[in-house]
């Protein structure tokens, strides 16, 4: 699984066409191969995104039960899928805003830099709003991450 994921994140097109095993693996009840699979998953979004897209269940069911390494790669997955159109953009943007309105405070920093990748001038308000909403549940560096999006969407 290593190999595969390590080789995606230089040359994503030589393991895209195993997206579907990628997919597969997310269903597995091995926790390690779960989190492999969404690992390979992040490398190869954009270059299979309609796949990936058609099984969007399955993406989301791994992050409700999967592990922290799982749902890290899930909430990136799921911006870089987002990032490739408008029509992802329209389906993902909702989870991943959902996902930060629930998720624990200590990942808020990590999965709104993920997030980044998702955002629009059409969405970006969305995004504060709920950021801002939940700066009270942030400690002072996890804070001094959030205010660095803050100034990434002014700019």
């Amino acid at each position: 699984m290593k190999v595969a994921y390590e080789i995606g994140q230089v040359k994503p097109e030589l393991i895209s066409k195993y997206v579907l095993t990628f997919i597969e693996l997310l269903k597995s009840p091995n926790n390690r191969l779960v989190w492999g699979g969404m690992m390979a998953l992040a490398t190869i979004a954009e270059v299979a995104s309609e796949t990936i897209m058609a099984h969007l269940a399955i993406l989301k069911s791994a992050m409700k039960v999967g592990s922290v390494i799982t749902i890290d790669k899930g909430v990136l997955t799921l911006a870089k899928l987002a990032a490739v159109s408008k029509e992802n953009n329209d389906v993902i943007f909702p989870i991943l805003l959902h996902h930060l309105e629930n998720c624990r405070p200590k990942e808020i920093p990590q999965h709104s830099e993920s997030t980044l990748l998702a955002v629009t001038d059409e969405n970006k308000n969305e995004l504060l709003k709920v950021l801002r909403k939940r700066e009270r549940y942030l400690t002072a560096p996890q804070l001094k991450r959030v205010k660095k999006i803050y100034k990434s969407l002014e700019a």
